[in-house]
Protein backbone atom coordinates (compact mmCIF):
# COMPACT_ATOMS: atom_id res chain seq x y z
CA UNK A 1 0.00 0.00 0.00
CA UNK A 2 0.89 3.42 -0.55
CA UNK A 3 2.35 5.90 1.83
CA UNK A 4 2.33 9.60 1.76
CA UNK A 5 4.72 11.63 3.75
CA UNK A 6 3.54 13.91 6.19
CA UNK A 7 4.62 17.16 4.57
CA UNK A 8 2.73 18.27 1.27
CA UNK A 9 3.93 16.46 -1.48
CA UNK A 10 1.13 13.94 -1.69
CA UNK A 11 -1.27 17.00 -3.14
CA UNK A 12 -1.34 18.63 -6.73
CA UNK A 13 0.23 22.24 -7.08
CA UNK A 14 -3.25 23.96 -6.08
CA UNK A 15 -3.69 21.43 -2.90
CA UNK A 16 -0.03 22.58 -1.76
CA UNK A 17 -0.79 26.40 -2.10
CA UNK A 18 -4.07 26.54 -0.92
CA UNK A 19 -2.73 24.16 1.98
CA UNK A 20 -0.06 26.77 3.20
CA UNK A 21 -0.76 28.98 6.04
CA UNK A 22 -2.05 32.62 5.41
CA UNK A 23 0.47 35.22 5.84
CA UNK A 24 -1.50 37.34 7.69
CA UNK A 25 0.33 38.44 11.10
CA UNK A 26 -2.94 37.90 13.21
CA UNK A 27 -3.33 34.13 12.11
CA UNK A 28 -1.41 32.08 14.49
CA UNK A 29 -2.32 33.97 17.13
CA UNK A 30 -5.76 33.34 15.83
CA UNK A 31 -5.25 29.51 15.53
CA UNK A 32 -3.80 29.46 18.88
CA UNK A 33 -7.27 31.37 20.90
CA UNK A 34 -8.83 28.57 19.23
CA UNK A 35 -7.21 25.77 20.24
CA UNK A 36 -6.51 27.06 23.94
CA UNK A 37 -9.64 29.40 24.26
CA UNK A 38 -9.83 31.11 27.43
CA UNK A 39 -12.63 30.27 30.24
CA UNK A 40 -13.29 31.94 33.39
CA UNK A 41 -13.45 29.11 35.44
CA UNK A 42 -12.27 25.87 33.70
CA UNK A 43 -8.96 27.51 31.79
CA UNK A 44 -8.45 30.89 32.96
CA UNK A 45 -4.92 30.84 31.44
CA UNK A 46 -6.42 30.57 27.59
CA UNK A 47 -6.04 32.90 25.02
CA UNK A 48 -8.74 35.66 24.31
CA UNK A 49 -8.96 36.59 20.60
CA UNK A 50 -9.65 40.32 20.01
CA UNK A 51 -8.85 40.16 16.18
CA UNK A 52 -12.46 38.57 16.19
CA UNK A 53 -16.27 40.69 15.34
CA UNK A 54 -18.38 38.61 17.23
CA UNK A 55 -21.55 39.42 19.11
CA UNK A 56 -21.73 37.04 21.47
CA UNK A 57 -24.62 38.94 23.42
CA UNK A 58 -27.20 37.68 21.05
CA UNK A 59 -26.55 33.91 21.01
CA UNK A 60 -29.22 33.05 23.38
CA UNK A 61 -31.94 34.95 21.85
CA UNK A 62 -31.00 33.71 18.85
CA UNK A 63 -30.52 29.87 20.14
CA UNK A 64 -34.40 30.38 21.54
CA UNK A 65 -35.82 31.54 18.31
CA UNK A 66 -34.12 28.59 16.11
CA UNK A 67 -35.12 26.23 18.46
CA UNK A 68 -38.97 27.49 18.81
CA UNK A 69 -41.45 25.12 17.34
CA UNK A 70 -42.75 27.16 14.72
CA UNK A 71 -39.14 28.05 13.31
CA UNK A 72 -38.20 24.02 13.17
CA UNK A 73 -41.52 22.99 11.90
CA UNK A 74 -41.40 26.01 8.94
CA UNK A 75 -37.75 24.88 8.31
CA UNK A 76 -37.88 21.08 8.17
CA UNK A 77 -41.70 19.82 7.46
CA UNK A 78 -41.35 19.96 3.77
CA UNK A 79 -40.08 17.14 2.26
CA UNK A 80 -37.98 19.27 -0.43
CA UNK A 81 -35.69 20.04 2.45
CA UNK A 82 -34.19 16.55 2.41
CA UNK A 83 -33.99 15.96 -1.14
CA UNK A 84 -31.91 17.57 -4.25
CA UNK A 85 -33.46 20.59 -4.72
CA UNK A 86 -30.91 22.60 -6.46
CA UNK A 87 -27.23 23.94 -5.52
CA UNK A 88 -28.01 27.71 -4.23
CA UNK A 89 -29.63 26.56 -0.73
CA UNK A 90 -32.77 25.27 0.36
CA UNK A 91 -36.06 27.29 -1.35
CA UNK A 92 -37.26 28.15 1.83
CA UNK A 93 -34.14 29.50 3.04
CA UNK A 94 -33.86 31.60 0.15
CA UNK A 95 -37.26 32.91 0.52
CA UNK A 96 -36.37 34.30 4.25
CA UNK A 97 -33.27 35.52 2.68
CA UNK A 98 -35.51 37.10 0.42
CA UNK A 99 -37.57 38.61 2.79
CA UNK A 100 -34.66 39.79 4.75
CA UNK A 101 -33.33 41.62 2.04
CA UNK A 102 -36.45 43.48 1.91
CA UNK A 103 -37.46 44.20 5.14
CA UNK A 104 -33.76 45.07 6.18
CA UNK A 105 -32.22 46.86 3.18
CA UNK A 106 -34.26 47.45 0.29
CA UNK A 107 -36.54 50.06 2.19
CA UNK A 108 -35.88 52.80 4.28
CA UNK A 109 -35.75 53.15 7.83
CA UNK A 110 -38.89 55.14 9.88
CA UNK A 111 -41.58 53.12 7.90
CA UNK A 112 -43.65 50.26 9.60
CA UNK A 113 -43.67 46.94 8.68
CA UNK A 114 -46.71 44.87 9.23
CA UNK A 115 -47.27 41.14 8.98
CA UNK A 116 -49.98 39.26 6.97
CA UNK A 117 -49.95 35.63 7.36
CA UNK A 118 -51.43 33.67 3.93
CA UNK A 119 -52.96 29.97 3.76
CA UNK A 120 -50.85 29.70 -0.20
CA UNK A 121 -48.01 27.38 -0.08
CA UNK A 122 -46.56 30.09 -2.07
CA UNK A 123 -43.52 32.42 -1.58
CA UNK A 124 -45.92 34.63 0.44
CA UNK A 125 -46.73 31.81 2.90
CA UNK A 126 -43.30 31.83 4.13
CA UNK A 127 -42.62 35.67 3.63
CA UNK A 128 -45.14 38.72 4.90
CA UNK A 129 -46.91 41.28 2.80
CA UNK A 130 -45.04 44.34 3.43
CA UNK A 131 -47.17 47.21 3.98
CA UNK A 132 -45.28 50.49 4.25
CA UNK A 133 -46.47 53.49 5.52
CA UNK A 134 -44.94 56.65 8.02
CA UNK A 135 -43.58 55.80 11.45
CA UNK A 136 -45.43 58.49 13.03
CA UNK A 137 -45.54 56.50 16.17
CA UNK A 138 -41.93 56.37 16.12
CA UNK A 139 -40.80 59.86 14.64
CA UNK A 140 -40.41 58.28 11.82
CA UNK A 141 -40.25 60.93 8.59
CA UNK A 142 -41.97 60.24 5.37
CA UNK A 143 -39.98 58.99 2.69
CA UNK A 144 -39.91 59.57 -0.78
CA UNK A 145 -41.66 57.17 -2.70
CA UNK A 146 -38.49 55.09 -5.46
CA UNK A 147 -39.46 55.39 -8.90
CA UNK A 148 -41.30 53.20 -10.49
CA UNK A 149 -39.67 50.51 -12.47
CA UNK A 150 -40.07 48.32 -15.77
CA UNK A 151 -39.21 44.41 -15.66
CA UNK A 152 -39.40 42.59 -12.36
CA UNK A 153 -41.17 44.17 -9.06
CA UNK A 154 -38.70 46.47 -7.87
CA UNK A 155 -40.38 46.26 -4.43
CA UNK A 156 -39.36 42.91 -4.47
CA UNK A 157 -36.03 40.45 -4.02
CA UNK A 158 -36.35 37.10 -6.31
CA UNK A 159 -35.39 34.20 -4.29
CA UNK A 160 -34.30 32.77 -7.27
CA UNK A 161 -31.38 35.64 -7.68
CA UNK A 162 -30.01 34.92 -3.96
CA UNK A 163 -27.21 32.44 -3.22
CA UNK A 164 -26.54 30.62 0.16
CA UNK A 165 -22.93 29.34 0.71
CA UNK A 166 -20.33 28.39 3.74
CA UNK A 167 -20.09 32.67 4.86
CA UNK A 168 -19.27 35.44 2.73
CA UNK A 169 -14.97 34.30 2.64
CA UNK A 170 -16.38 31.82 0.64
CA UNK A 171 -18.93 33.09 -1.54
CA UNK A 172 -16.92 36.30 -2.12
CA UNK A 173 -14.31 33.60 -3.95
CA UNK A 174 -17.19 31.79 -5.67
CA UNK A 175 -18.22 34.81 -7.06
CA UNK A 176 -14.20 36.13 -7.86
CA UNK A 177 -13.77 32.42 -9.42
CA UNK A 178 -16.77 33.05 -11.90
CA UNK A 179 -16.21 36.55 -13.07
CA UNK A 180 -12.44 36.91 -13.15
CA UNK A 181 -9.56 35.19 -14.78
CA UNK A 182 -6.09 34.19 -12.53
CA UNK A 183 -4.00 37.13 -11.49
CA UNK A 184 -6.70 39.55 -12.29
CA UNK A 185 -6.62 42.51 -10.14
CA UNK A 186 -9.67 43.52 -7.71
CA UNK A 187 -9.40 47.23 -6.52
CA UNK A 188 -10.49 47.37 -2.39
CA UNK A 189 -10.25 50.80 -1.00
CA UNK A 190 -7.47 50.63 1.44
CA UNK A 191 -6.99 49.78 4.52
CA UNK A 192 -8.78 46.86 4.42
CA UNK A 193 -10.16 43.93 5.76
CA UNK A 194 -7.06 42.02 6.56
CA UNK A 195 -8.43 38.23 5.04
CA UNK A 196 -9.78 39.59 1.87
CA UNK A 197 -5.66 38.69 0.93
CA UNK A 198 -6.37 35.21 1.45
CA UNK A 199 -10.13 35.61 0.18
CA UNK A 200 -9.32 36.84 -3.44
CA UNK A 201 -6.18 35.15 -3.68
CA UNK A 202 -6.87 30.50 -2.70
CA UNK A 203 -9.10 29.89 -5.02
CA UNK A 204 -9.68 32.48 -7.62
CA UNK A 205 -6.05 34.27 -7.77
CA UNK A 206 -7.07 37.39 -7.76
CA UNK A 207 -4.53 39.79 -7.11
CA UNK A 208 -6.06 42.56 -3.89
CA UNK A 209 -4.95 45.88 -5.40
CA UNK A 210 -5.37 48.53 -2.62
CA UNK A 211 -6.70 51.89 -3.12
CA UNK A 212 -5.18 54.51 -1.45
CA UNK A 213 -7.30 57.96 -0.58
CA UNK A 214 -6.48 60.93 0.63
CA UNK A 215 -9.83 60.61 3.08
CA UNK A 216 -10.59 56.70 4.25
CA UNK A 217 -13.24 57.94 6.20
CA UNK A 218 -15.03 59.65 3.07
CA UNK A 219 -14.26 56.51 0.91
CA UNK A 220 -12.65 56.64 -2.74
CA UNK A 221 -13.00 58.95 -5.15
CA UNK A 222 -13.59 58.18 -9.26
CA UNK A 223 -10.02 59.79 -9.59
CA UNK A 224 -8.64 57.91 -6.75
CA UNK A 225 -10.17 54.60 -8.17
CA UNK A 226 -9.01 55.62 -11.90
CA UNK A 227 -5.45 56.34 -10.65
CA UNK A 228 -5.33 52.59 -8.62
CA UNK A 229 -6.55 50.97 -11.60
CA UNK A 230 -3.84 52.79 -13.92
CA UNK A 231 -1.05 51.79 -11.67
CA UNK A 232 -2.43 47.83 -11.71
CA UNK A 233 -2.31 48.39 -15.36
CA UNK A 234 0.97 49.89 -16.00
CA UNK A 235 2.31 46.28 -13.79
CA UNK A 236 0.22 44.41 -16.54
CA UNK A 237 -2.70 43.53 -14.53
CA UNK A 238 -6.36 43.17 -15.97
CA UNK A 239 -8.49 45.35 -13.73
CA UNK A 240 -11.58 43.17 -13.53
CA UNK A 241 -13.72 44.29 -10.23
CA UNK A 242 -13.78 46.15 -7.33
CA UNK A 243 -14.93 45.89 -4.24
CA UNK A 244 -16.03 47.97 -1.15
CA UNK A 245 -17.04 46.95 2.44
CA UNK A 246 -19.86 49.17 4.08
CA UNK A 247 -20.52 49.90 6.48
CA UNK A 248 -16.60 49.89 6.38
CA UNK A 249 -13.77 47.25 8.08
CA UNK A 250 -11.96 48.37 9.95
CA UNK A 251 -12.63 51.85 10.02
CA UNK A 252 -16.01 51.08 11.09
CA UNK A 253 -16.85 54.63 8.52
CA UNK A 254 -20.26 54.24 6.37
CA UNK A 255 -20.15 55.52 2.93
CA UNK A 256 -22.09 58.38 1.90
CA UNK A 257 -24.50 57.25 -1.11
CA UNK A 258 -23.10 59.29 -3.78
CA UNK A 259 -20.07 57.38 -2.81
CA UNK A 260 -21.13 54.39 -3.12
CA UNK A 261 -23.03 55.43 -6.58
CA UNK A 262 -20.15 57.36 -8.30
CA UNK A 263 -17.68 54.71 -7.58
CA UNK A 264 -20.35 52.19 -9.19
CA UNK A 265 -20.97 54.27 -12.09
CA UNK A 266 -17.38 54.58 -12.59
CA UNK A 267 -16.88 50.80 -12.85
CA UNK A 268 -19.68 50.19 -14.69
CA UNK A 269 -18.07 52.68 -17.63
CA UNK A 270 -15.20 50.29 -17.47
CA UNK A 271 -17.39 47.71 -17.81
CA UNK A 272 -16.15 46.56 -14.24
CA UNK A 273 -18.07 44.31 -11.47
CA UNK A 274 -18.50 45.66 -8.30
CA UNK A 275 -19.34 43.32 -5.28
CA UNK A 276 -20.54 45.09 -2.03
CA UNK A 277 -19.71 43.45 0.73
CA UNK A 278 -22.35 44.90 3.72
CA UNK A 279 -21.92 42.25 6.59
CA UNK A 280 -22.21 44.92 9.09
CA UNK A 281 -25.32 46.20 7.58
CA UNK A 282 -27.29 45.90 10.82
CA UNK A 283 -25.01 46.98 12.84
CA UNK A 284 -25.07 50.63 12.74
CA UNK A 285 -25.11 52.64 15.67
CA UNK A 286 -28.00 54.91 15.63
CA UNK A 287 -29.60 53.85 11.94
CA UNK A 288 -31.95 56.53 12.20
CA UNK A 289 -29.11 59.19 11.90
CA UNK A 290 -26.92 57.39 9.57
CA UNK A 291 -26.35 57.66 6.08
CA UNK A 292 -25.87 53.79 5.02
CA UNK A 293 -27.92 52.67 2.67
CA UNK A 294 -28.02 49.06 1.02
CA UNK A 295 -26.60 49.12 -2.96
CA UNK A 296 -29.60 46.99 -3.50
CA UNK A 297 -32.42 50.38 -2.65
CA UNK A 298 -29.26 52.78 -3.66
CA UNK A 299 -29.61 51.05 -7.51
CA UNK A 300 -33.11 50.68 -7.08
CA UNK A 301 -33.21 47.14 -6.87
CA UNK A 302 -31.33 46.80 -10.11
CA UNK A 303 -28.16 45.52 -9.73
CA UNK A 304 -28.29 44.04 -13.32
CA UNK A 305 -25.28 41.35 -13.99
CA UNK A 306 -22.19 43.23 -12.79
CA UNK A 307 -23.28 44.25 -9.37
CA UNK A 308 -23.21 41.45 -6.20
CA UNK A 309 -24.38 42.06 -2.63
CA UNK A 310 -22.83 39.94 -0.32
CA UNK A 311 -24.04 39.45 3.48
CA UNK A 312 -23.77 36.84 6.32
CA UNK A 313 -24.73 35.63 9.48
CA UNK A 314 -21.64 36.07 11.41
CA UNK A 315 -21.99 40.00 12.71
CA UNK A 316 -25.35 41.10 12.80
CA UNK A 317 -26.51 37.08 14.05
CA UNK A 318 -23.92 36.23 16.05
CA UNK A 319 -23.41 33.02 13.94
CA UNK A 320 -19.93 32.58 12.73
CA UNK A 321 -20.98 28.91 13.54
CA UNK A 322 -23.19 28.39 11.12
CA UNK A 323 -20.72 28.66 8.10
Amino acid sequence: QRQFSSDLLSLSRRGQRAALPPTRPHWSGFISCLQDPCDALHNPEGYIALCLAENKLVQELLANRLLSSGTAIGAFSESVVYGYNGFLGLPTARQAVAYLLERRFLFAEGRRVRSQRHASSSRDDLRATLDYEEDADEGGSAVVPRPSSPGPDPDRIDPDLCALGAGVASLLSHVLFIICQPHDAILIPAPFYASFENDLQALALCVPWPVYMANPRLGPTVKELEHAALMAEREGLSVRAMLLTNPNDPLGVVYRPITMTNSIEWARGRGMHTIVDEIYALSVHRPKESEFESVIRLLNNEMCDDVHLLYGLSKDFGASGFR
